[in-house]
């Protein structure tokens, strides 16, 4: 909980004598001063903070403004989800009838501010992909002013992404993550909404066929006799996945032994977990292939609150996690890769594609979407009916090849 104070900063005396009065703000054990344009002296700050005794008019004029901006800070940390020195500072001096001051509105400004955020709140990957998409706006056309950005700029974007190999949806992530800070720069009163860029301007989208082996192929991979340690314990975390319902590596990294119980695991999953308040809890029932990789490379401690799988043993923060689980992903994506070559794939073989093996193996057997979206986890059935939107290049090499088969 954020507290707001008002106090008197002696540091600075102004040519009248007085010093300025500013308020300190207090949360998770950090403080920030922010400054409210009055100056006082010692004696009138006391008179103007004590409950008792006559003040002049012209005192408690000033006890309504400081009193008034205290509480104006109060209701602004409570609206804030995420309560950082930045974002308040943006929300307190916020100004919406005036043009943008100084570097506020300046893209690397804006999106720093809530990189900073996302960080704080431990959504590491999110500020990362914020920061790739800040990078390749500086390399297009600088560190431009957010008023300067228009519908030719975010076209011509596009365009230079394309020249660039860079595919639509990567493009269409990024200028996503504009809006987003657009919308941010709007809300927290930094930015005039008549600069806004997007109110005629559709971000292209294109729906990519998801990477995935086909019942046939995941057979020829569970059939695979590793060559070693590494192509052994990949091959497990794989069919782990595989066989818990398409569960994401971060979840699985994630476990603790308190969520398993007899044949029965349940996790939320952690995409959707901090920004969705009705996450739904995923039943997993382990068959006998996740109970023996379980105890192949589980822990042996077994205490409730320590991690099944030790990738996760000893991180104190969420960015040694995060560290840790992109390692792990690297360390896989080379070794697997390898036996997908060997095996004829031609489908990369890798950790996540476990999951939409999983789900396409559904769509296959003729399970309804509905079955399919609550083992996956999905928030709708939207969501499922875009993630099995297309049919993957194999199958449609298959259809084609019956068409004369009579």
């Amino acid at each position: 909980m954020a507290s707001v104070n008002l106090f008197l900063d002696t540091r600075d005396k102004n040519k009248q004598g007085g010093y300025p009065v500013k308020l300190r703000i207090c949360h998770n054990r950090k403080q920030w001063a922010v400054g409210i344009k009055t100056s006082l002296t010692p004696a009138d700050f006391d008179r103007v903070m004590a409950d008792k005794g006559r003040i002049s008019s012209e005192l408690k004029d000033v006890r309504d403004k400081v009193f008034g901006e205290k509480k104006r800070a109060e209701g602004i940390l409570r609206d804030m989800r995420v309560v950082t020195p930045d974002g308040f500072r943006q929300l307190f001096f916020a100004d919406t009838d005036s043009e943008p001051i100084g570097n506020r509105c300046e893209m690397r400004h804006q999106f720093q501010l809530y990189i900073n955020e996302l960080r704080d709140d431990d959504k590491i990957k999110t500020a990362m992909m914020y920061g790739h998409a800040l990078r390749s706006f500086v390399a297009f056309r600088g560190n431009v002013m957010l008023q300067d950005v228009d519908d030719k700029y975010l076209g011509k974007y596009e365009t230079w992404m394309e020249r660039n190999g860079r595919s639509v949806s990567t493009a269409s992530m990024y200028l996503r993550s504009l809006r987003c800070i657009y919308n941010r720069a709007i809300r927290f009163k930094a930015l005039h909404e008549r600069f806004y860029p997007f109110k005629d301007y559709s971000c292209a989208s294109n729906v990519k066929t998801k990477d995935a082996l086909y019942p046939e192929q995941v057979q020829a991979w569970w059939q695979y006799v590793p060559e070693n340690s590494a192509q052994d314990r990949y091959k497990d975390y794989w069919f782990f996945a595989y066989c818990c319902s398409g569960m994401n590596m971060r979840d699985i990294c994630d476990l603790r032994w308190r969520q398993i119980q007899g044949d029965r695991l349940t996790f939320y999953r952690s995409k959707t977990s901090r920004t969705n308040k009705s996450s739904k809890e995923i039943v997993v029932f382990l068959n006998d292939e996740a109970k023996a990789i379980i105890g192949k490379h589980g822990s042996k401690t077994n205490q409730p609150d320590e991690y099944v799988f030790p990738i996760f043993q000893g991180a104190k923060t969420e960015v040694e996690r995060v560290d840790r689980l992109m390692f792990f992903q690297r360390s896989a994506s080379r070794v697997l890769h390898r036996i997908g070559v060997k095996l004829g794939f031609d489908t990369g073989l890798k950790l996540g594609i476990a999951r939409h093996s999983f789900a396409t193996r559904l769509k296959m057997d003729g399970v309804n979407t509905a079955s399919i979206s609550e083992m996956l986890g999905h928030s709708s059935q939207n969501v499922t009916e875009h993630y099995l939107a297309s049919i993957p290049m194999m199958e449609q090499k298959r259809i084609s090849g019956s068409l004369l088969k009579f």
